[in-house]
This record gives C-alpha cells, sequence and structure tokens, in this order.
C-alpha cells in the first residue's frame, strides 16, 4: 500500500512538472507571436500579471472600499476634464499651424522687408530703419500685412480695460509696445496668442525690445522653463520672470507698472534709462497692439476672437439664468418671506 502511494505521488510530481513546462513553453511561443506582431514593444509584463500572488486582488478589494464619488463630484471632474483637454488640443493645433507656416516659410529665402500697415501708421515705428529691425528678428511673420488691434492714440483711449478686451482671445502673433513716458518704448513680440487666465503661455516664439533714441534693441528668449505672460483683470499685465519678480508689469491702472534689468525668461539688460531715482518703475504714455502675420493669419485669429467672446457671453447668460431660477425658488420656498416682499407667480 506504502508503495503504491508513493508510486502515485511520483506520478503526479511528474505529471506537475510536465504541465508547469507545458504552459512555460505555452508561454514563450505565445510572447514570440505576440513580438512578430507588434514589433519592439514590451509585452512580458501582460504575460506576468497573472503572477501576482493576489496582489491586484488585494488592491481591487482596497480601491472598492473608497466611497464613490457623488453625482455632483463626478459632474465637475468631468467639466474640468474636459476643459483642460479642449485647452491642450488648441495649443496644439496653435503650435501646428505656427510650425506649418514655418516650414513654408524656410522653403523661401527670406529679405527682410518693410511691413505692410495697410495705410496706418505707428506712433512707436516711426522710421523704415526701426521697422526693418524688427522684422529683421522674424521675417517668416513680421515681413507680412499687420492690422492695428487696439491704439490710445487713434480713438481706442488709454484704458486697461479696453486694452484686455483687445486682446482677450485673439488666436494669433502680436506686437504689444508701451510709452513709458521716458523717451522710451517698452514692446513684446508673441508668435501665439495671448492668454488672459492664471494659466501662464510658455513659447520661445516671443521676445521683449525696447526702441530709444532711435535705436531698436532686443531681448531674446532663454529658451528657459519660466512665466512668460499672465493677463489677469485684478493683477495686470505680468511678462517675464516669475510670479513675484516679474521682468515687465503693466499694472491694471496702467500707473506704477516696473520693467527690471534681469530675470530667467529673456537677456538680461536695461530696459529703462538709468536713473536713480526711478527704482525701474513708469507710467504707461501710450499704447499699441497690432496683429501681423498676413491678412489671412490675421482674420482667423479674429474669428476665433469672436468665437470666444460669444462663448463667454453664453455662459454669462446661463449663469444669470440659473441665478434667476434659484432666486425665484427661494422666494417660492418662504426663505425671503417678509411682509414687504410677496411672490405671485402663476
Amino acid at each position: 500500500i506504502l508503495l503504491c502511494s508513493d508510486d502515485n505521488k511520483q506520478s503526479n510530481n511528474n505529471n506537475n512538472g510536465n504541465m508547469t513546462s507545458n504552459a512555460v513553453e505555452d508561454e514563450k511561443e505565445l510572447l514570440s507571436r505576440l513580438t512578430s506582431q507588434f514589433g519592439d514593444m514590451d509585452l512580458s509584463n501582460l504575460l506576468n500579471d497573472g503572477n501576482n500572488d493576489g496582489k491586484d486582488d488585494d488592491a481591487e478589494s482596497e480601491e472598492s472600499s473608497l466611497m464613490e464619488p457623488s453625482a455632483e463630484e463626478l459632474r465637475a471632474w468631468q467639466q474640468a476634464q474636459f476643459s483642460a483637454g479642449k485647452a491642450k488640443k488648441q495649443q496644439q493645433k496653435k503650435l501646428t499651424r505656427l510650425q506649418q507656416h514655418r516650414q513654408t516659410d524656410d522653403e523661401w529665402e527670406h529679405v527682410p522687408a518693410l511691413p505692410d500697415l495697410q495705410g496706418k501708421s505707428s506712433i512707436f515705428l516711426t522710421t523704415p530703419a526701426l521697422q526693418h529691425q524688427l522684422v529683421h528678428e522674424d521675417p517668416g511673420i513680421l515681413s507680412a500685412a499687420w492690422q492695428c488691434l487696439y491704439s490710445s492714440q487713434q480713438g481706442d483711449g488709454l484704458s486697461y480695460a479696453r486694452l484686455r478686451h483687445c486682446i482677450d482671445g485673439y488666436d494669433g502673433p502680436s506686437v504689444t509696445m508701451f510709452s513709458t513716458g521716458a523717451a522710451t518704448t517698452i514692446g513684446l513680440y508673441l508668435a501665439t496668442s495671448w492668454q488672459s487666465t492664471k494659466q501662464c503661455a510658455k513659447t520661445n516664439d516671443c521676445f521683449v525690445f525696447t526702441i530709444r533714441d532711435g535705436i531698436l534693441q532686443v531681448f531674446p528668449s532663454t529658451h528657459l522653463d519660466h512665466e512668460l505672460v499672465r493677463c489677469t483683470h485684478d493683477d495686470g499685465i505680468r511678462i517675464g520672470g516669475m510670479h513675484n519678480q516679474s521682468r515687465i508689469h503693466i499694472t491694471e491702472t496702467l500707473e506704477d507698472c516696473r520693467a527690471l534689468p534681469f530675470c530667467g525668461t529673456f537677456r538680461d539688460g536695461d530696459l529703462l534709462p538709468m536713473r536713480d531715482d526711478s527704482l525701474y518703475y513708469f507710467d504707461v504714455d501710450a499704447i499699441e497692439v497690432w496683429g501681423v502675420g498676413g491678412i489671412e493669419w490675421i482674420q482667423h485669429a479674429l474669428d476665433m476672437q469672436q468665437r470666444d467672446r460669444a462663448a463667454v457671453q453664453a455662459r454669462r447668460n446661463n449663469n444669470l439664468l440659473h441665478e434667476k431660477k434659484q432666486l425665484l425658488e427661494d422666494f417660492r420656498s418662504g426663505l425671503f418671506s417678509s411682509k414687504y416682499v410677496r411672490c405671485d407667480v402663476e
């Protein structure tokens, strides 16, 4: 009886060994077929997922023990994911359009020409020499047609609110110039759109420049991952540097603005003339914003701006309607019941 039992055990062990060997061979054969089909993808982890000794089951049980989000939390999360994905997709489209534009331009040798201001004039770029120097920095875009989007000296008024209305949602390259009142102009060239939220626009297709005594000086990007442009309602426009120490800060009052001689975003150098009493502060006397890149690109940017404004207005109307409905429900529920207030709704 004992001999029979030992024989059975040995037979079972042999069978298990054969089964294990067959399983290993089958696994190798399956991995070989998958590798031949999917190229250089690492598929070994797919076959090893089943050998985690129950760790995945423990993780799943632990995750399932967590409380499920409410319907409101789920909708808020979905909306946040949708907004983030939409913003990322739009940014990718902008960069793709810019790359395509530059690839087309690379097929030709650029001879910098004066920009076509379409019959308008600039109070800053007053001479052909200044215009030629600026165009030379990015001739593929700056040598095409320009369109004046905002000018404080030509009917738009000197107003931060009007400036914001001009640049908000404009989806194209632009040149913006500020007069500091010290015989100096500070300008910014952006090859991508302005960002009017607390999300910073970061791109290498940009530079800061100054115009002083008829000479244009350019401060190119350092290609470092610093804040480029931040445009908000309550903190003005911040360009370069970090949030607490921007290279250029245009306040919402256009007074007590500041321009530092250094930052990590653009090449160091004095943006304002050296004065012991200035402490790098100045007041804005005049502003110009030009859309650049050619008629087709400018029109596309303006169309996108109108679509953005329509979307913002639709959200405002929807919020206003929701608030009115909520106020009406509060009156009906008696939350604002008073002998002085009566709500008769049919």
